[in-house]
């Protein structure tokens, strides 16, 4: 997604803009159902609905309510002008995707102890 996120900053035509958009959600969903089904394999029966109302209560609050909000922030207090969003976009991806790999990949161990737990109970 991290190249295709950062191309989306740097596009000059339309046409390039939608193929980069569609690329990047394209390879962004596929977090959406391991995320999910994930969670559902490590929370006990009973807890499972509301384990993934919170869980899509803090991605949402954090995707659509902190993700642009990022992005204004550095278009005006990093670049200081308005036509610099592509900029913006292609900095915050450029950051903020590995970030985000990072923290996915120093989870894995910890998810993989809890599935193996429960799939030897």
């Amino acid at each position: 997604m991290t190249p295709c996120a950062i191309a989306l900053g740097f596009v000059n035509t339309p046409l390039t803009g939608i193929i980069a958009m569609s690329l990047a959600v394209f390879f962004s969903a596929f977090q959406g159902g391991i995320a999910g089904g994930t969670l559902q394999l490590m929370t006990p029966n009973r807890m499972r609905a509301q384990i993934m109302a919170v869980y899509l209560l803090a991605a949402n609050l954090i995707g659509l309510g902190l993700g642009p909000t990022v992005v204004a922030a550095t278009t005006d207090f990093i670049f200081g002008y308005d036509a610099a969003i592509g900029k913006s976009i292609a900095l915050c991806a450029a950051l903020l995707c590995p970030l985000g790999g990072l923290l996915l990949w120093s989870g894995m161990s910890n998810i993989k102890y809890e599935i193996d737990s429960k799939a030897s109970a």
